[in-house]
């Protein structure tokens, strides 16, 4: 079983990302499922959806559960590095 991420996650209105939301880490290293990173792209003229527009869903490579393991819930600095992954992932998409 694997989770996506795009869901865990949000972005401004500008199009660029916020911060993952930690649940997801927590949630994937406890359940031992695997992250796919997960990008939407809306095919209109300013990339923001409309009713009924086309859109692209992109997936990136697994991130292996194992990577999400934690000393404990509020490991910051493995959180933090976590983070950062999933947002180098979704840059890539």
């Amino acid at each position: 079983m694997r989770a996506c991420s795009s869901s865990r996650s949000t972005r401004e209105k500008d199009g660029t990302f916020l911060q993952p939301k930690s649940g997801l880490f927590v949630i994937a290293a406890a359940a031992a499922v695997d992250v796919v990173p997960v990008r939407i792209h809306y095919e209109t003229p300013d990339g923001k959806m409309k009713l009924f527009c086309k859109v692209r869903v992109v997936y990136g490579e697994p991130m292996p559960a194992a990577r999400f393991a934690m000393e404990s819930r509020r490991d910051m600095k493995k959180l933090r590095a976590n983070k950062q992954a999933l947002l180098d992932a979704w840059e890539k998409l």
